[in-house]
């Protein structure tokens, strides 16, 4: 038996190796994310200029780990009471150089029985990272152009 392993005597030590592994990781997967969420930034500045305060876009959390070398992080615009939208973000891979894109926007807020909406995925390199940029422009502006959710 490896020391460490499978005896109670190493459990400490593996399970503060694994935790500093996580954080390194998780350190990767923010830094890697770190354009992203400036260009989310931004973007959140110019929807308040030109559609006002209720159209900012709003972090729910900081990144966060979800599985082996996968990280999620929400952010969501909440103006609509009619179909807020939600824009969740996986950060995956070893390299962390993996970014999911998970849009969903409901149907209804207020109602408890309410379609949960459509999902759209999209997976982008980080090394693309312009359309991942263009896509994110096109679906946050796309979702402020639609009727039912247009700020008023």
């Amino acid at each position: 038996m490896i020391p460490g392993e499978f005896d109670d005597h190493g459990t400490p030590h593996v399970r503060r190796r694994a935790e500093r592994a996580i954080r390194s990781k998780l350190q990767l997967a923010s830094a890697n994310f770190e354009p992203v969420q400036q260009f989310l930034d931004r973007m959140s500045e110019t929807l308040t200029r030109h559609y006002g305060a209720s159209t900012a876009l709003e972090r729910r959390g900081g990144m966060q780990p979800t599985a082996l070398n996968t990280f999620e992080v929400t952010y969501s615009i909440p103006h609509s009471e009619d179909a807020p939208l939600s824009l969740t973000f996986i950060v995956t891979g070893d390299d962390a150089d993996t970014i999911l894109m998970q849009g969903r926007q409901r149907s209804t807020a207020g109602e408890v029985n309410a379609e949960p909406g459509q999902l759209d995925q999209r997976v982008y390199r980080l090394d693309r990272l312009n359309e991942l940029k263009e896509a994110l422009r096109a679906r946050i502006i796309g979702h402020l152009s639609t009727p039912q959710t247009r700020p008023s």
